[in-house]
């Protein structure tokens, strides 16, 4: 099937046998299952659908690794502003393979578990993005009690520090700077992040939307109590930031946000005070933008 034919139907389809696998892997493995409430989001596009399956490869490739198997790359085929549902379904291909890897270096055999990669493509009729995406979150959340090391306050901090570095950014495309950190605050957990990001969220929701640009939705419904769904939220951050700052000819690396990155241990509490100068920053960012609605001219959605 030629790339430009697959669309979010045929996506989604595969994000269900990934799902299948890995249930097939959680149970062999006797891991409880993540039941929680998911994510609900809508009006997706296939930047954050790229990006959140480039983050369900990575676990799927750390379960690897956890067990003994050599480490892979996510395959480059896009930049996540240009995302295709192909390059998507790149990536869960990939990460079905990982998932087959897992059970090889289990030594599971039998009839259960026969993917076909890459198998035929049968799209999941009337399914869209969203659906896609929703799908990528829920397996995130199920490998990550998979895993003997989850993901968790470090990866969520590399995330936090790169929404910084791409705000900064743009705030400077605008004229202003990145406020200066919150002062520390200690004895913070998991959800007091993901609280400040789910009202950081709904700010950079308004600032996409005053610039044209279609925006993501999150609904109410979900609580993030684990440090997972810190580092899932703040993935979502950044997908849009860098979708933004796709679209200015802006330079790489601001310093600053760099220059953090390697504070040690890292606590929820270290998060919290990142997360803070974030939802500082995006507020920022959302007055200039307001002032300016025409900063991106004719956003191309």
């Amino acid at each position: 099937m030629d790339k430009g034919e697959i669309t979010a139907e045929h996506t989604c389809a595969r994000v269900g046998q990934v799902l299948e696998d890995l249930e097939a892997l959680r149970l062999e493995m006797g891991r409880s299952r993540d039941a929680r409430v998911p994510m609900h989001v809508s009006d997706a596009s296939p930047r954050e659908v790229y990006y959140h399956a480039q983050t369900v490869l990575r676990k799927a490739d750390r379960l690897c690794v956890e067990l003994g198997g050599d480490s892979v790359s996510p395959p480059l085929t896009a930049e996540p502003a240009c995302a295709r549902p192909s390059d998507v379904l790149a990536l869960l291909e990939s990460t079905r393979e990982r998932l087959a890897l897992a059970r090889v270096l289990l030594r599971l055999e039998g009839d259960s578990f026969q993917p076909e990669l890459p198998g035929p493509l049968l799209p999941d009729v009337g399914k869209n993005p969203s659906h896609v995406l929703a799908g990528c979150l829920v397996a995130s959340r199920q490998l990550n009690v998979m895993l003997e090391h989850a993901f968790g306050a470090r990866e969520s901090r590399e995330q936090l520090l790169r929404a910084l570095g791409l705000a900064e950014r743009l705030l400077a495309f605008l004229g202003a700077g990145l406020p200066a950190p919150a002062p520390h605050e200690r004895r913070k957990f998991p959800r007091d992040v993901f609280q400040l990001l789910w009202q950081t969220c709904e700010v950079l929701h308004q600032v996409l939307t005053n610039s044209r640009v279609r925006a993501l939705e999150i609904h109410r419904g979900f609580v993030g109590e684990e440090p997972t769904d810190v580092y899932d939220l703040a993935s979502l951050i950044v997908s849009e930031l860098e979708y933004l700052s796709s679209l200015l000819p802006v330079e790489n690396g601001p310093p600053q946000a760099r220059a953090m990155a390697s504070q040690v241990p890292v606590l929820p509490a270290h998060n919290f005070r990142l997360a803070r100068q974030l939802q500082a920053s995006i507020g920022t960012l959302a007055e200039a933008v307001q002032a300016r609605p025409d900063w991106l001219g004719t956003a191309p959605g």
